[in-house]
């Protein structure tokens, strides 16, 4: 009760509005996340990232030690689930690797000059102020990219992946990369 929803709906439907409404009432005193500021230039970065990351993620990501890939049926179930809405080749994207190499971390570097901002402990961040959901909303899809091995990092995008998934507690898929 008293959770703002659409008309007709009972609480949030989507789990970004949830992380949204959950950091603005956050109590005073703790940890406070900033909201999502709609910057154009990261959402066009990210759909840039997006594009060239799928390709290198997903024959990946299902040989990372995880529960949900533990069950060879979960990934043939995962692999079946991707491939038919747009009839992904899984082969065809780990024969591109090099390729898709080059263009990653081409994305990578541009992300360089959208951090704009440190952490409260001195990590980057998209915006001057410190951390908000601008990126949280990146750094799980980065945190799936070290799934691949030859990533060329650059230094401040790493210290922004690793710096924030260290504070959260969230391990890399780095020691796994395939």
């Amino acid at each position: 009760d008293g959770v703002p929803a659409p008309s007709g709906m009972r609480g949030m439907p989507e789990s970004w509005e949830i992380c949204s409404y959950a950091s603005a009432i956050a109590p005073s005193g703790g940890r406070r996340v900033a909201p999502a500021t709609g910057r154009t230039d990261v959402a066009e970065w990210f759909k840039r990232c997006r594009e060239v990351g799928v390709q290198l993620h997903r024959p990946r990501i299902v040989k990372m030690p995880l529960k949900d890939f533990a069950d060879p049926r979960d990934v043939a179930c995962f692999a079946w689930h991707v491939k038919q809405p747009d009839g992904f080749d899984y082969e065809a994207v780990e024969a591109a690797t090099p390729k898709l190499l080059e263009q990653i971390d081409a994305v990578l570097l541009d992300l360089e000059p959208l951090l704009r901002g440190t952490t409260e402990e001195g990590i980057p961040c998209l915006n001057a102020w410190g951390f908000s959901l601008d990126d949280v909303s990146i750094l799980c899809y980065m945190r799936n990219l070290t799934s691949v091995r030859g990533i060329s990092w650059p230094p401040k995008v790493r210290a922004f992946m690793e710096g924030l998934c260290a504070e959260a507690g969230v391990s890399l898929y780095s020691e796994h990369a395939c």
